[in-house]
């Protein structure tokens, strides 16, 4: 059983090194787990945070009780892992909901800002659109606010609308006439 322990510590601690080496490569797959209220129901079992962490604690207490001669290791180990796996799911949910929420809080603040386009937005396409907010230069994806207008390269636009992560424009020229 000892052998099961370490291979599921040192599985759980290569996943973990390899993923703060190779960049955070689980958000494609936490991406449908987020139970973000609209209609999503949050699942741990599916994110990989859960098995990285869970598989971690249950190898490592499985090595620990076992080496301190505790009698029932693979049910303590169990629910170390189950509890670890759990928590670090559904902390880390909470972490990134709430950055989320604040995302779109700084995204409704660019509401009057101007800028200029940077990809052109064309007739149902989003483009970007180059701005400055508190001194830092932003570049947003943008939408025009009328859907049959097309915005070309280095037209000045003002944001006149927050959609998701997607900015509506209009051209600056159009609020002088």
């Amino acid at each position: 059983m000892v052998a099961i322990y370490i291979a599921a510590f040192l599985v759980g601690i290569a996943i973990l090194v390899f993923g703060i080496v190779a960049g955070n490569f689980d958000h494609a797959v936490d991406t449908q787990d987020s139970g973000d209220g609209d209609g999503h129901v949050f699942i741990p079992f599916l994110s990989p945070r859960f098995w990285i962490y869970g598989l971690g604690s249950f190898g490592l207490a499985g090595i620990l009780s076992t080496l301190a001669g505790i009698p029932s290791a693979l049910i303590v180990s169990t629910i170390c892992g189950l509890i670890t796996g759990l928590s670090i799911s559904y902390f880390t949910k909470f972490v990134l909901r709430r950055a989320e929420t604040t995302s779109s809080m700084r995204m409704d603040s660019l509401l009057g800002k101007t800028g200029n386009v940077t990809v052109p937005i064309r007739q149902d396409s989003i483009g970007k659109i180059q701005l400055s907010q508190q001194g830092e230069v932003l570049e947003l994806f943008a939408k025009a606010n009328n859907p049959d207008s097309e915005i070309l390269h280095g037209v000045a636009v003002v944001v006149v609308g927050v959609e998701g992560n997607t900015l509506e424009v209009m051209p600056q020229d159009n609020l002088l006439d």
